[in-house]
């Protein structure tokens, strides 16, 4: 089941965080208690035997530590909110696991048995508010696979429905679409498959709607991927050299080049002070200043343009994280010492040599040279260097790029084709 359920979740920032904490440790609390001054009835005594204990969250496998799902964006709580959001949506709703909850007996009500759990049916419902708006909490609580009730403080619940399924393998990537001070969009691109026909493929976005209430960003609301609405369509493989291609190819590494140079190495940034000092924080160490000017001011608006330029992988490469972070309202902060000075020598001038097309992959060769005469070698220099772009959801993306070629894309490619 874990290879055909694939889960997603939507996400909350930093301001989550302590409340996380307040619902894992496990304690027991007596339901009814007596006073020196009363003596107890013989339904108080029984009530006495009862004890429930607080709600504790069990997640055996993490989404993000699975191979088929790809989160894009640098905060870690971020991502533990993703995680623990997913679990409970799934795990104790579309997809409930009695085995979570211990069998304490069933209670008749309403025409339906209901399983005692002895769990404190507030921490439940208190760790749900965590992460989802009240409203939303309301429709898990009284779900189509699974329903809650609170029976003298004791969680019980009731399987009303069968499991959704999901025949198709995916693969999941999920980023910040848009962001403002008080909501925020949510996206998952999802690639669908059947493991009987591989080739066939198909594309569907989910977005999730989150919004800061008392103090917290919750979800709003948490669509499944279970199959494609989209068509599926083979992948047909093909190898081809074309000056569109290598058009393409060109234009797709200027744009990296441009944006590399700019922000992931922070010279127009730091050059062009596009920074408030007085906006700064203190942070891991570093001290942050606060981006106020250029193309990107806010983290959601830096991640899409990265995301536009490069794969899931190519980005997770870059290590933005060493001089980028997230404000806890969505701004872009810059390291205080990031931008410092550097370039390439030894080389005059890099053009593209060829760009050779494999069904959604490409290879691209960039060719420097170096003049003996300027920089002192024996012989003129002509090295060739590989970058791999390839194509997802239409779009030519960079996917593979090593440490000296993004540093020519950043300081000498301006897009000649030889």
């Amino acid at each position: 089941m874990k290879k055909a359920l694939l889960i997603a979740a939507a996400v909350l920032l930093a301001a989550c965080g302590a409340r996380n904490e307040q619902y894992i440790e496990t304690e027991k609390i007596i339901v009814s208690q007596t006073t020196a001054e009363t003596l107890p009835t013989e339904t108080e005594k029984e009530a006495e035997e009862v004890k429930l204990e607080k709600f504790t969250m069990n997640i055996e496998a993490p989404i993000n530590e699975e191979d088929y799902v790809k989160i894009w964006w640098m905060n870690d709580s971020l991502t533990e909110s993703l995680v623990k959001a997913a679990h409970l949506k799934i795990f104790y709703s579309d997809y409930f696991y009695s085995r979570w909850f211990e069998n304490r007996g069933e209670i008749e009500n309403d025409g339906k048995e209901w399983i005692r759990t002895g769990v404190e049916y507030e921490s439940f419902e208190n760790t749900l508010r965590t992460f989802f708006t009240e409203e939303f909490t309301e429709e898990i609580l009284n779900g189509e696979t699974v329903q809650y009730k609170n029976f003298d403080g004791e969680l019980c619940y009731c399987v009303v429905g069968g499991e959704p399924s999901s025949p198709n393998e995916k693969e999941l990537t999920f980023t910040i679409e848009e962001y403002s001070e008080d909501r925020m969009t949510l996206k998952c691109k999802a690639r669908f498959w059947h493991p009987d026909e591989p080739d066939k493929v198909a594309y569907t976005d989910y977005y999730y709607d989150v919004v800061y209430e008392d103090g917290v960003w919750v979800f709003d609301n948490f669509p499944l991927w279970l199959s494609s609405s989209g068509e599926y369509e083979e992948e047909q493989a093909d190898f081809s050299v074309t000056d569109d291609m290598t058009e393409a190819a060109a234009d797709v590494l200027v744009e990296f080049g441009d944006f590399c140079y700019s922000y992931i190495y922070c010279k127009d940034v730091m050059k062009n002070e596009w920074y408030a000092k007085a906006d700064s924080i203190n942070a891991d160490g570093k001290m942050w200043y606060k981006v106020t000017d250029g193309e990107h001011t806010s983290f959601a608006d830096f991640s899409a343009r990265l995301m536009e330029l490069c794969t899931v992988e190519m980005a997770n490469s870059l290590a933005v994280e060493s001089c980028y972070r997230m404000g806890n309202n969505g701004e872009l902060y810059v390291w205080a010492d990031g931008g410092s000075d550097g370039g390439v020598m030894g080389i005059d001038t890099v053009y593209l040599s060829s760009a050779v097309q494999e069904g959604d992959m490409c290879t691209v060769t960039l060719t420097a040279e170096g003049s003996a005469e300027e920089w002192g070698y024996e012989n003129d220099l002509v090295q060739s260097y590989n970058v791999v772009l390839k194509k997802k959801d239409g779009v030519w993306k960079l996917h593979e790029c090593g440490l000296e070629e993004e540093a020519l894309l950043a300081w000498l490619f301006r897009g000649e084709i030889r």
